[in-house]
């Protein structure tokens, strides 16, 4: 399909599958099922009879240029259903070519004396100008010199150029520049391009102090309208969004190039006089020897070798593409082919360059690894290892493994893409090798392992001694070559060894920008400065643009999309995209860029907002984006006869949107990005709608977390977009390891430097409750202490289990407020970084777990309670009192020293995790598999335990006690179903304590699984509610025990009369003296 016959009978250009050839390079034009060769790139689709990009300012601007088809295989042309409203748009007007009848979008584009409605136009017999009517024009019949009032017929024979021929000979098709006018050579057949010459002075001068004739004016100006034609996608008849003053950027500060080089030895050739082909693929240079003699040597590539460069080596071709997740990041790539059969695993021969990602993020390296011996040892299993290291602090990042797969080959080409990734490459438990003096690790792109060995050892186990390693001591010895290391410099050393340094210019970076110092392996290699994301420049020496989005009565998303637009009158738009991720109550985030642009489209949620639409370009933007600034999608606009044309055949419906729908800004298509002018007209950019931006990176966001990225291959932003509760950079962090806590209720609620008055309702609601709770429990507390601690109260172990359990209740009341009051702060700024960490660390590691463990020990105690009753009960006067208060003391133990037992693990891997984009703090650990079931485990276990065994033990206590007394009262012989109601309503407190536990512990064990950490939730209340409520049964542990129990409420009311007889006598002693 090159439109070639290679077949005999034409078979390779009636070839109708062409395009499941799935050859990236194939041209496939609009509508059709034939994919030509790359070939007939520029041609392809002109041979089709369609143009394959028909730009949208030659619809409807009066010039029928193009063709395309629709769906069914009907074509259309560019002026098709192109009603006379829209014959005045931007795209027809002052380009000397009437696209309306009656001339109105040429009106005032010249300088002649013609008014409106009329054509100036040179009469072709007597030379002079005058004004032709409206109803002359286009109407097949040339009326003037040069056919100037039926132009369409040049546009269609003579496509669009810098110098149009717009100048039509008479009686002929032949069309002229205005050059070619009055030249003294008649190109036109009847010598018209000539004949006014004689009488009349031509020259089309741009010099602003010449003035023109009025036949210079016309002629000329065909030329000069032509060019004064809006070829690309302008703005000019749009208003400025937002108004500002005029301040126009000056363009060159963005587009500066210039590098400072390491200056390389110019090489004198003038004495060579040998032959190109001398040195075959060599370069053939002259060498002094002795006595001013000079001998003629070459200098091979690496793939050649011998005297003339005559024989080619046995090789890898190695073509690399590196890319990092940390574009601030430089790291040093050591390409090693090893012998895989090898003990000692011999590294026949290495290339090590520095890899910087904010410069060759899009760079191909390639390589070449000669093998050792010539020939090459085919008995051997060579391959190709590359390790990273990260040069600031020769951070290990990983290991690749790539087989040479065809030995027997002369030349093994790979190409290999690498990720490099920032986590740490931990040690693998799975290996099979027992590395000796080495760590066992896998490497990344295979089921693979090895041992990475320390320095002075190697081999496969690492169990080689070498007796000699001379990096320097502040480098990474990697192995050995040839008897000589290699080692892996620092950032700001370089050397075989690591023994000289590099240094960049003193404060060569502006603006704290990192200075990478040069590359001295890399021929034109130069220092070069990592700037912060705020300046660009060669020396970080220019501050970028800035634009600062505000989002009014809008739902805050996770993260929002602007599209920058550069304008061009010689180019299509330029095109950048930048991701921002949002916080909670960040109304506002800044965008910085380096380019210069006019329009601003942000998404948010999904759907399109004009952000910015400027004229002229500014330095620093401000812009409000609001549900009026919506560029509303095309679908709910038109129809779905229309939305399902094509989108050649969809561009007059936007037209008729513009000028139907005068309340209209924008609107956008999928593939099209559509502003309506001030006269209502459509003016649309191709624009991809429906863009994914899904990370190329499988494996970078953690824990099922969706990831995005501004850029394919080098994107300047990534998002991980995490699931509920998790966070970090990676989504590697899940705040639930105890549960639902305090902090996933209120941590998007609370705002940072905000005074607890101007915090939002539900702050202040929970700080409230939260001192009541206080107030209200450390009361209840102290009092069951008193009563739980006289002697009449710990005649059996039920005494000393509620002593245990006041205890505990009174350390809840004190940690709670403290919980509340200790994360309120955490959000202030009225502590110094320090304190800040301390609050946060007493937090997450202290308050929190303690708050945990005792809640549950709480509930064990209450069981311990429930327990001693059944055997109280069931034993009946054969009940020990003194051996049950030992059990007691022991069990008390056992309750404590086991919960803080089952708690360690999470407590242990509990951390705090501060997000510098959401800024905020959070208690987090590292997640896996195993610690969410773990988790889960014990939440079930700590609340389904205690519960149990109270309800169990009170419908115990009940049946045994129910059938004791049905024994004993044989003889009058009751009915067994009034003595269990009789016994139900005795014991009723042992029912009613754990039914209450129940209906107030239950809403948290809810939220502790439905709990999403969201931002912002309609459940936020239920939440609150149940983290509250399950601190009430330790708030009325009073309530609970005593008022409920009889002999404990006596011992209440002994205990208020023995503290009334004290009272008493102390004031009795004070009115005595």
């Amino acid at each position: 399909m090159d439109d070639i016959q290679d077949c005999f009978l034409d078979d390779d250009e009636n070839y109708r599958n062409s395009c499941q050839l799935n050859h990236q390079y194939r041209v496939k034009c609009h509508n059709t099922d034939t994919c030509w060769s790359s070939i007939l790139k520029e041609d392809a689709c002109s041979m089709t009879g369609q143009d394959d990009n028909i730009p949208f300012q030659r619809f409807c601007n009066g010039i029928n240029q193009s063709i395309y088809y629709d769906n069914s295989q009907q074509y259309y042309n560019d002026e098709f259903e192109c009603e006379e409203w829209l014959c005045n748009n931007m795209y027809a007007r002052c380009d000397g070519f009437w696209a309306c009848a009656d001339g109105r979008d040429e009106y005032n584009c010249s300088r002649t004396k013609c008014h409106s409605g009329t054509h100036t136009c040179i009469d072709p017999l007597n030379f002079t100008v005058f004004c032709l009517p409206h109803t002359r024009i286009n109407n097949g019949h040339d009326d003037c010199l040069g056919a100037s009032d039926e132009q369409h017929e040049c546009q269609k024979i003579y496509p669009p150029s810098e110098t149009p021929e717009r100048f039509r000979c008479l009686g002929d098709t032949t069309c002229l520049v205005p050059s070619e006018l009055c030249n003294n050579n008649n190109d036109c057949p009847l010598g018209d391009d000539e004949n006014f010459c004689n009488t009349h002075q031509f020259k089309c001068d741009n010099d602003s102090t010449y003035n023109r004739s009025e036949i210079e004016e016309v002629l000329c100006g065909l030329n000069e309208q032509k060019n004064r034609r809006r070829q690309y996608f302008a703005i000019h008849t749009s208003s400025n969004y937002p108004s500002l003053e005029n301040s126009v950027v000056d363009e060159s500060l963005y587009w500066t190039t210039e590098r400072h080089s390491i200056e390389n030895v110019n090489i004198d050739h003038s004495e060579a006089s040998l032959s190109p082909s001398y040195c075959n693929r060599g370069l053939a240079v002259n060498t002094w020897v002795t006595n001013n003699s000079f001998d003629n040597i070459c200098m091979c590539p690496p793939s050649y070798y011998g005297h003339l460069c005559q024989y080619q080596n046995q090789r890898i071709s190695l073509t690399l593409h590196v890319s990092s997740v940390d574009r601030h990041a430089t790291y040093a790539i050591i390409i090693m082919l090893i012998d895989d059969n090898d003990e000692q695993q011999e590294i026949n021969v290495y290339d090590q360059f520095v890899y910087i990602t904010k410069e060759s993020c899009s760079t191909k390296f390639n390589r070449y690894l000669l093998f050792s011996t010539r020939p090459k040892d085919l008995s051997k299993n060579y391959s190709i290892r590359i390790d990273a290291f990260e040069k600031n602090g020769i951070t290990y990042v990983g290991s690749w493994h790539f087989p040479i797969t065809f030995l027997f080959l002369p030349v093994n080409r790979l190409a290999i893409s690498l990720v490099l990734s920032n986590r740490i490459i931990q040690t693998s438990f799975n290996c099979l090798i027992a590395c000796n003096n080495g760590t066992c690790v896998k490497y990344l792109n295979k089921e693979k392992y090895f041992c990475r060995c320390h320095s002075q050892w190697t081999g496969i186990q690492c169990n080689i001694p070498i007796s000699r390693q001379t990096c320097s001591y502040d480098s990474f010895y990697l192995g050995l070559v040839n008897n000589q290391s290699i080692c892996v410099c620092p950032l700001h050393k370089f050397g075989k060894q690591c023994t000289f340094t590099s240094a960049c210019p003193t404060n060569i970076c502006q603006n704290n920008g990192k200075c990478i110092p040069a590359d001295v392996t890399s021929p034109d290699s130069s220092y070069t400065c990592v700037c912060p994301d705020q300046f660009f420049g060669v020396n970080c020496q220019y501050s970028k643009a800035r634009l600062d989005v505000s989002l009014i009565n809008m739902h805050i998303p996770s993260y929002i999309t602007a599209y920058f637009f550069t304008l061009s009158n010689t180019s299509h738009p330029m095109q950048t995209i930048i991701l921002r991720k949002l916080t909670l109550f960040q109304h506002t985030t800044t965008f910085h860029i380096s380019i210069p642009y006019h329009i601003v489209i942000i998404q948010s949620s999904g759907k399109y907002y004009l952000g910015v639409l400027q004229q002229s370009l500014q330095t620093d933007i401000s812009t409000l984006i609001q549900p009026s600034q919506e560029c509303i999608a095309t679908e709910q606009l038109l129809n779905s006869t229309v939305t399902k044309m094509v989108p050649y055949r969809r561009i007059i419906f936007f037209h008729i949107l513009c000028h139907t729908r005068t309340d209209l800004i924008c609107f956008i298509d999928p593939a099209y990005l559509c502003l309506c002018t001030n006269d209502h007209h459509a003016n649309c950019m191709e624009f991809k709608r429906d863009r994914n931006f899904q990370c190329s990176l499988t494996k970078y966001c953690a824990n099922g977390a969706q990831c995005v990225q501004d850029h394919p291959i080098c994107p300047s932003t990534r998002i991980c977009i995490c699931p509920a509760c998790f966070f970090g950079n990676e989504c590697q962090f899940y705040t639930k390891g105890l549960g639902s806590t305090l902090d996933e209720i209120l941590g998007y609620e609370l705002k940072r430097n905000t005074i607890l008055s101007k915090q939002p309702i539900t702050v202040k609601v929970s700080a409230a409750i939260t001192m009541i709770i206080f107030a209200v429990g450390t009361i209840n507390c102290i009092l069951s202490i008193m009563v739980f601690r006289r002697q009449a109260s710990q005649k059996v172990g039920c005494g000393i289990y509620l002593l245990a359990a006041s205890y505990t209740s009174l350390t809840i009341m004190i940690l709670f407020p403290l919980k509340f009051w200790l994360l309120f702060f955490s959000y202030q700024l009225i502590f110094e970084h320090r304190s800040l960490q301390a609050i946060l660390l007493t937090n997450c590691r202290i308050v929190e777990p303690l708050l945990k463990v005792l809640l549950n020990i709480d509930k064990w105690l209450n069981a311990c309670v429930s327990i001693e009753r059944i055997v109280s009960v069931h034993q009946g006067i054969s009940f020990n009192a003194e051996k049950s208060k030992t059990i007691a003391k022991y069990a008390v133990i056992m309750v404590f020293l086991s919960n803080f037992g089952v708690y360690a693990l999470q407590i242990i891997e509990l951390h705090v995790f501060t997000d510098s984009i959401e800024e905020r703090s959070w208690c987090v650990i590292t997640y896996s598999s195993f610690m969410q079931t773990y988790s889960f485990t014990l939440i079930m276990f700590h609340y389904i335990g205690p519960l149990a065994t109270n309800v169990i033990s009170a419908i115990t206590i009940i049946i045994i006690t129910t059938r004791q007394r049905y024994r004993t009262a044989a003889k009058s012989n009751p009915r067994f179903k009034d003595l269990l109601k009789m016994k139900i309503k005795h014991y009723k407190h042992l029912i009613i304590s754990p039914i209450i536990i129940i209906i107030l512990t239950l809403p948290h064990l809810i939220i502790s699984f439905i709990l999403n950490c969201n931002k912002s939730s309609h459940l936020l209340w239920f939440y609150l509610s149940g983290y509250f409520l399950s601190f009430i049964p330790s708030a009325f542990i009073f309530q609970i025990f005593i008022l409920s129990a009889p002999v404990y409420r006596e011992e209440f009311r002994k205990l208020k009369s023995h503290i009334r007889r004290r009272f008493h006598i102390l004031k009795l002693n004070a009115s005595a003296l």
